[in-house]
């Protein structure tokens, strides 16, 4: 019977990749828009944004030079749902 070992998928990547993209954390791009605004750019509300940096997800938002932003998150393949608790 074969086994496998969970798989973390880690991505190396510079904050300016030179295609006119730029990688920055969640909780900067929070820092400098607002829980509120940057609920809208994704989608979400507030408190799904605030859980979020509760339980320290590693969301990165990758903003595009035509100004698209998109948001990515990097977790363990299986992953638990729930890690966090509720706030």
């Amino acid at each position: 019977m074969l086994t496998f070992e969970p798989l973390l998928v880690i991505i190396v990547f510079s904050t300016n990749l030179g295609t006119g993209m730029k990688r920055i954390s969640l909780a900067d791009f929070v820092s400098q828009n607002g829980q509120e605004r940057s609920a809208a750019v994704f989608g979400v509300r507030q408190s799904a944004v605030s859980k979020a940096l509760a339980c320290k997800r590693d969301i990165t938002v990758i903003i595009h030079a035509d100004g698209q932003i998109f948001a990515e998150e990097i977790r363990p393949f299986p992953s638990k749902k729930n890690q966090c608790s509720s706030t």
